[in-house]
């Protein structure tokens, strides 16, 4: 962390099906193309804590409200999306920019997860103060995944990730998780930093999450995940090993017809990892989004050669 000294001391003075034995817990919207349009706000916020030198700084990205639009067919998902002006949060972005993308799969009751994640455009805040300091060429970079197993054949979290399946009757499942991510913090460009900070993250992270059917048509859902691992983080070539900690939460109400569909998902995790003597940082990832869509009948060529491919799947774990 001897890089990130100075600026302590200044800042103080697209899925495979997931099948299910029990039927009337969840259905599919089979032969349907989901098509939605959401907002969405996501971002990755760090927190330097120096013990010995009684400081904490907040180091926020700059970063954008997006307006999108998803397509989803059976085992295919993707988005595209802009940041408009109209949104007043996007107005006066500086020279700041976020890059950022996943993808999820559910082959039966495991969900796999890869994402990225890179914002340019930082301000560090110490906390206390009203103190503000802007750095245009400070990035983060974050890369990694999860993999998970759900326990209960009944609950099926594509309910809750994606808008092709729908939960019928309220149920729960504990989950068996592992976390790994490679971030970093690159002041290289900056002159007042001149340094980059590398994490190697891997973590156990048993969850779990529950799908409250309230209604025929509405549903709230909710998950929490407590987690443990190891740390190596790379300083300039100074290397340390440290315990890891890890919590996650989510939240994710919505409304299912037979066509229309619309929700809120929410989802943040906490990193928490010991650097150096007296030194913490952790690092908080939030995604948000609101989202309204429709459903449309797959056409018979698209439906034909879906069928083809899980064929072709099936017979090779024979």
């Amino acid at each position: 962390m001897k890089n990130w000294f100075p600026i302590l001391a200044a800042v103080t003075s697209p899925c495979f099906a997931q099948h299910d034995s029990i039927a009337p817990y969840f259905r599919e919207f089979e032969n349907k193309i989901s098509t939605q349009v959401f907002v969405l706000n996501k971002s990755n916020d760090f927190v330097i804590s120096s013990q010995n030198e009684d400081v904490e700084v907040n180091i926020i990205p700059n970063n954008k409200t997006t307006l999108n639009f998803g397509f989803q067919y059976d085992i295919v998902s993707f988005s595209i999306g802009f940041a408009p002006s109209f949104f007043a949060e996007n107005r006066d972005r500086k020279e700041s920019r976020m890059t950022s993308f996943s993808f999820d799969f559910f082959p039966g009751r495991w969900m796999q997860r890869l994402e990225y994640h890179n914002q340019k455009g930082m301000s560090l805040e110490p906390e206390g103060t009203s103190v503000k300091l802007y750095y245009k060429n400070l990035e983060s970079t974050r890369i990694g995944g999860s993999t998970d197993f759900f326990l209960n054949r009944n609950f099926s979290y594509r309910a809750i990730a994606l808008q092709n399946v729908q939960q019928l009757r309220s149920a729960g499942s504990f989950s068996a998780g592992l976390t790994y991510h490679y971030s970093s913090l690159d002041g290289h460009n900056e002159p007042n930093i001149e340094g980059k900070i590398k994490f190697y993250d891997i973590a156990f992270t048993p969850a779990y999450h529950y799908n409250w059917v309230i209604g025929k048509r509405l549903n709230l859902a909710g998950g929490l995940s407590l987690g443990a691992g190891i740390n190596f983080t790379n300083d300039e070539g100074d290397e340390t090993t440290s315990a890891l900690y890890t919590s996650g939460l989510l939240l994710a109400p919505g409304y299912n017809s037979e066509r229309w569909f619309l929700g809120a998902n929410l989802r943040a995790s906490y990193y928490d990892r010991q650097v150096d003597d007296g030194i913490t940082v952790g690092d908080t990832m939030v995604y948000a989004t609101i989202f309204v869509g429709y459903r449309f009948d797959a056409p018979e060529f698209l439906i034909e050669k879906t069928q083809q491919i899980k064929s072709k799947i099936q017979k090779t774990k024979q």
